[in-house]
């Protein structure tokens, strides 16, 4: 919420009380303001949303809760229909005790026509030191009127006439003026000559506390503290004269006790005694109020002056002592608060900055930190309000460069003046690591960012002008020999233009002994530091040559090699040019181990492109490269493989089961083997046993006409293989035998007996959208000698529709871990009944990818047969 909120913007933003909001019916707090924070301890970030019971001390919570309710409900109560001020007991934060003063509002969202949303809005100042003023005050009256009346009633039992009570009067006296005068304290009466209206401006109070001010009272110890030895010698002295207006502190003290009301408690002063010598005092007072009058003041006091000495002399030389050390090795220097000029400074910092110490005298801050005055300013302010500054900056030296410092600063009296002691610990190097770190770290992000190397490279080229160099040039060697450039990278397009053109018009040489040539020659980096001009001239080969060369302004380069596996990749070239950067041994650290991660990201590339290539290659090399044309059924295939560089375990057939002595004859067949099944396992070993496992089929097809035959025959040929290879690979087949008969299409049927072996049952939907499964379970093939094989056969009338399919479907899981399924694929499969073949793969397919959120974990294969209405 907004103080706007509540229409108390400008209230809010002037008033220097604090200001709470809460919501009547939650407690909750809504507005907060510093004021608050500095009255109640509470930051406002920890105040928004705490309830304002957190504030009410224990014994009054239920007091409150039942005020707050009756607001909430009605909004009204006793306190929130009260004008005047309340003094309550209040909360810190930690459980310290504290007296507020505090006005309570009722307050209505803006635009809250019906008056649902209740707000209480109090404004609070802290009047703890009044409230013990009060409290020292009645306790000093009620110790007197104590002893008065005790003594009054032990003159009045022992005197009976009145000669007896006017002695006892008199014996009073002398007794309350012995108990003042062989008081330890000071105690005066001052006295104005004419009464201060207390709504005048406080400056206009002061100017009348001094003009009409004069010691009425006091007592000889009073006296004495100002160098006198009696009372008599210093009653009638004006305000002035003890207490000089010319002192700030003396001014502040004034309007500190206009603002408690009149009432202070140990508040120090700085006065002067009748020789002229400062003396410091700490005073309870408290004023005397007649019909909006003060009248008169009176207090007690004690002199700290030599405590207040004695602290300033012990700080000063404590903090001195370990701050301006000589021989320290951290930089220190001293910077006057108020002119922010630099005063003292160790021989540490001046080394750093390049300075002498007469130098650095004639400096400000200002000269110093690399940064804005009102950043600089805030800071001090942070130091000065007893918050110690910690943190990083950047210090100019004598020659215009810079170094990372980690500062830390506080407060210290020096020559009596506020000083800010500022220690700074050089952290450049490790600022520099860092950076290169960083920069390490985004490379290798941009690296592993994709697969293709090209790109990538072009952003690392990139990075590495933003941070290491003004030009750079990436070159990669490709697998023929040839030198390619992948990127030339510079912030200003026209030298990169520049650059080409030079590129264009005068090609390296590749036999030169230095350059990107030499660099893939030897494998080891090349840097000079410092490109002589008389380099530059040797290396023109003609005037326009040496133009180009100058605009270019090249001042220093390295170049690196891109090595992986013993192998040289490529090269990465860094130039400095109008940075006017010098390259050093540890930029070449940096940039070799950029070419590390660089040349393995180019080598793993490659490596995994091949291994992509191979798995392509071999898959289509098990995988029927088309499916036949059926007579009389349409044939609808989805295939997807899991991985990009391996080889999936899914496989599938169509093929005609004619003998294999065809002898060229051109009667269509009427016979078809179909198999759809999957292997054991990825990659290499599992193409092995899919071809096994597929050319098995089709071999043995041929020569048995019960498919329970075929899969029998692979059981054999796969355990077979296992004792002669001790390999336990194995793998689930549905082999179907279609027979297609001639005829029209009302009395047209397609016999079909499937054979499982421990495959997923395929579908058979009817034309009307019922639906079952064919075939029973069976043994896995290539694990046991009895497979338990079974056939089952089912008569397809046109319409009707045989859908074969791989584990992937049924167990594609969802990112909740639930399976795909039977019952799905089932209802997928009712609502698809008017598909056709191909149309009903895709929309299996792309069912399951949605419900994986396109993240499929095994292969997917799906054979859809749909007998022909025509």
């Amino acid at each position: 919420m907004h103080p706007q909120d509540l229409g108390i913007g400008k209230l809010f933003e002037s008033i220097r009380d604090a200001v709470v909001v809460a919501d009547a019916k939650t407690q909750e707090i809504v507005l907060w303001n510093q004021p608050a924070t500095n009255i109640l301890g509470y930051s406002t970030s920890e105040a928004i949303g705490m309830r304002i019971e957190a504030l009410v001390p224990k014994r009054l919570k239920n007091q409150h809760r039942e005020g707050i309710a009756r607001y909430a409900e009605t909004g009204h109560g006793p306190y929130i229909d009260s004008h005047r001020l309340l003094e309550l007991p209040a909360l810190r934060k930690g459980g310290e005790e504290i007296y507020i003063e505090m006005m309570l509002n009722p307050i209505s969202a803006v635009g809250d026509t019906g008056g649902n949303e209740h707000y209480v809005v109090a404004m609070v100042r802290d009047i703890t030191k009044r409230k013990q003023a009060e409290e020292e005050v009645r306790r000093l009256n009620d110790s007197l009127e104590k002893r008065v009346v005790e003594r009054t009633e032990q003159l009045e039992d022992a005197l009976a006439g009145l000669e007896e009570r006017e002695r006892g009067l008199r014996e009073r006296q002398e007794r309350y003026r012995s108990f003042i005068e062989q008081s330890p304290e000071g105690i005066w009466r001052f006295e104005l000559e004419e009464p201060v209206p207390m709504n005048l401006a406080p400056d206009e109070q002061i100017e009348r506390f001094y003009r009409h001010g004069y010691l009425a009272e006091c007592n000889h110890v009073m006296a004495q503290m100002y160098g006198y030895t009696r009372a008599e010698e210093i009653v009638g002295v004006r305000l002035g004269e003890l207490f000089p207006r010319s002192v700030q502190e003396n001014i502040d003290y004034l309007q500190a006790f206009i603002r408690s009301g009149y009432r202070l408690i140990e508040a120090e002063a700085q006065e002067m005694d009748h020789r002229g010598e400062t003396k410091y005092f700490s005073n309870n007072l408290i004023g005397t109020i007649e019909d909006g009058l003060l009248v008169q003041a009176w207090g007690t006091q004690r002199d700290i002056t030599e405590r207040k000495r004695a602290e300033e002399a012990l700080r000063q030389s404590e903090l001195l002592y370990h701050t301006l050390i000589e021989q320290a090795t951290e930089n220190i220097f001293l910077v006057d608060v108020e002119t922010r000029r630099i005063v003292e400074s160790n021989p540490a910092f001046q080394q750093a900055l390049g300075y002498t110490e007469e130098e650095l005298r004639s400096m400000t801050l200002y000269d110093i930190v690399a940064d804005d005055r009102n950043s600089i300013d805030t800071n001090i302010r942070r130091v000065l309000g007893n918050n110690p500054f910690v943190g990083e900056r950047k210090y100019r030296r004598k020659d215009g460069s810079l170094v990372d410092v980690e500062v830390s600063a506080s407060v210290i009296l020096y020559d009596g003046r506020e000083t800010m002691c500022i220690v700074a610990h050089d952290v450049t190097e490790r600022k520099k690591n860092e950076e290169a770190q960083r920069f390490l770290a985004e490379a290798s992000t941009s690296l592993s960012s994709s697969l293709d190397y090209r790109t990538t490279l072009a952003s690392v080229a990139r990075l590495a002008v933003s941070y290491l160099a003004d030009w750079c040039v990436i070159d990669v060697l490709e697998e023929d020999g040839s030198l390619d450039r992948l990127a030339m990278t510079h912030q200003d397009p026209e030298k990169i233009a520049l650059a080409h053109e030079l590129e264009q018009r005068y090609p390296p040489d590749p036999d030169e002994p230095h350059g990107v040539s030499q660099v893939l020659r030897t494998g080891r980096s090349e840097l000079i530091s410092e490109i002589p001009e008389a380099t530059l001239e040797e290396a023109a080969r003609d005037a326009e040559h040496r133009q180009i060369l100058w605009r270019l302004g090249l001042k220093s380069y390295m170049i690196v090699p891109l090595v992986a596996r013993g192998r040289t990749l490529g090269a990465i070239t860094l130039v400095a040019a109008e940075s006017g950067r010098r390259y050093g041994q540890a930029d070449l650290e940096l940039a070799e181990e950029l070419a590390r991660r660089a040349a393995l990201a180019v080598d793993n590339a490659r490596l995994y492109r091949g291994r992509i290539q191979i798995a392509r290659t071999l898959q289509e090399g098990l995988l029927p490269s088309q499916l036949p044309e059926v007579p009389g059924v349409e044939v609808g295939l989805r295939y997807l493989s899991a991985g990009e560089i391996d080889v999936g375990g899914d496989f599938y057939d169509i093929f005609d089961t004619r003998m294999a002595d065809h002898g060229g004859s051109s009667k269509p067949s009427s016979s078809w083997g179909v198999a759809i099944g999957d292997v054991s396992g990825k990659g290499a070993e599992a193409a092995a046993v899919l071809a096994l496992a597929r050319y098995t089929i089709r071999t043995l097809a041929t020569r048995e006409s019960h498919p329970s035959a075929v899969l029998y025959g692979l059981n054999e040929a796969m355990l077979r293989q296992r004792r002669e290879h001790n390999d336990y690979k194995f793998c689930t087949v549905a082999y179907a035998k279609l027979e297609t008969s001639e005829g029209n299409t009302e009395h047209r049927r397609t016999k079909v007996t499937v054979c499982r072996g421990g495959h997923s049952p395929p579908f058979v939907l009817k034309a009307d959208g019922s639906i079952y499964k064919i075939g029973q379970p069976g043994h896995a093939i290539g694990i046991f000698d009895d497979a338990n094989l079974t056939e089952q056969e089912a008569h397809l009338a046109p319409g009707d529709t045989l859908v074969f399919y791989t584990d992937g479907v049924l167990e594609a899981r969802s990112p909740a871990g639930t399976f795909y399924g039977e019952e799905r694929l089932m209802s997928l499969l009712r609502s698809s009944v008017a598909l056709d073949a191909s149309s009903m793969a895709s929309r299996i397919e792309d069912a399951v990818l949605s419900f994986q959120e396109q993240a499929p974990r095994d292969d997917i294969a799906v054979l859809v047969l749909h007998v022909s209405e025509y």
